[in-house]
């Protein structure tokens, strides 16, 4: 299913496309152990591994020069639960794709990035960035419902039938934002896309509607121009590319630009089932139903569960 449902990623002319994890990111640098001591030079899959419990380990990459080759991970989980006052399962097909480095928003406006550009490069803000997957939701009937987009430290949900047309070819569209590698809907053309670091109820209202912009938000740029021709490759779950607690990517004194853990930390605890993202991230341009939810988190996630299960129902 993975192979047969694998999105299609579009990048920017000119943008290096996502590289593999192991042979082009680890096996460039260094691992540099919780005492400071460098544990190696030749950092291998194994020894990352065996590290990956560790957080104050930091993985340092040396770019070095030579051939690249597309790629994107998957993975399949899946998971039983309440929906509408009915148990079901869903099975969850996410792909992860993987960049050397991870930038400012390319919307962001000239003298803010002037401001930023001076303390450090707005394209290499930390390094390595794999929070960048797409999942797509299956149900009982292995039949595709909903699709979420990594989008910075929140996603976004779309549901099948509502809020997209299933593509003809089984194969869902992904742009890749300029610079900060987040993954939205594929729109041809130059597009701005509102964005935000968090998906807050400071930040909700102009994500959803556009309205009350804050201060501290750049937008993403999708310009698709380039169809990536990648190879599909699994690791699994228990991976230090998932699950690995240290630093992935050089440690700088600036915040926000060391580099992140495994990608499973992706959210808040709470919301970590993919289910519960799937849910709790869903919304359309203009609700301000949502808006008002996220502002109230006293209420929990039944109103949410409740409408999502009748969007379901009424796709069907």
């Amino acid at each position: 299913m993975l192979k047969r449902y694998r999105p299609h990623l579009y990048i920017t002319a000119g943008t290096p496309p996502p590289l593999r994890f192991y042979d082009d990111y680890i096996a460039q640098g260094r691992l540099i152990g919780e005492d400071g001591t460098v544990l190696s030079g030749a950092v291998t899959p194994a020894l990352l591994n065996l590290h990956k419990e560790e957080p104050r380990t930091v993985f340092e990459h040396l770019p070095a020069a030579g051939p690249t080759a597309p790629v994107m991970y998957g993975r399949v989980d899946h998971e039983s639960f309440d929906l509408g006052g009915t148990k079901r399962h869903f099975t969850f097909l996410t792909w992860s794709a993987v960049f050397r480095t991870s930038g400012i928003a390319a919307g962001i406006s000239w003298w803010k990035g002037a401001v930023l550009g001076a303390v450090g490069n707005l394209t290499d803000w930390h390094q390595l960035d794999h929070h960048t997957a797409v999942t797509l939701a299956l149900d009982e009937m292995q039949k595709p419902v909903a699709v979420m987009y990594q989008q910075h430290n929140y996603r976004q949900t779309q549901i099948f039938g509502i809020d997209l047309p299933w593509p003809a070819d089984r194969r869902i569209g992904v742009g890749v934002a300029m610079r900060s590698n987040e993954l939205y809907p594929h729109k041809a053309g130059r597009t701005h896309r509102r964005a935000a670091s968090f998906l807050s109820p400071d930040t909700v209202a102009y994500l959803v509607t556009g309205q009350d912009r804050p201060f501290r938000v750049a937008d993403d740029i999708t310009d698709p121009a380039v169809d990536v021709d990648y190879e599909h490759r699994f690791l699994p779950p228990a991976d230090a590319f998932y699950t690995f607690k240290g630093f992935l990517g050089e440690k700088r004194l600036l915040p926000g630009r060391s580099g992140p853990p495994g990608a499973d930390y992706n959210t808040l605890p709470a919301y970590k089932p993919l289910h519960r993202q799937m849910i709790a991230f869903h919304w359309r341009d203009g609700d301000a139903d949502y808006v008002k939810w996220f502002g109230q988190p006293e209420r929990g996630m039944d109103d949410l569960t409740s409408q999502f299960a009748l969007l379901l129902e009424g796709r069907n």
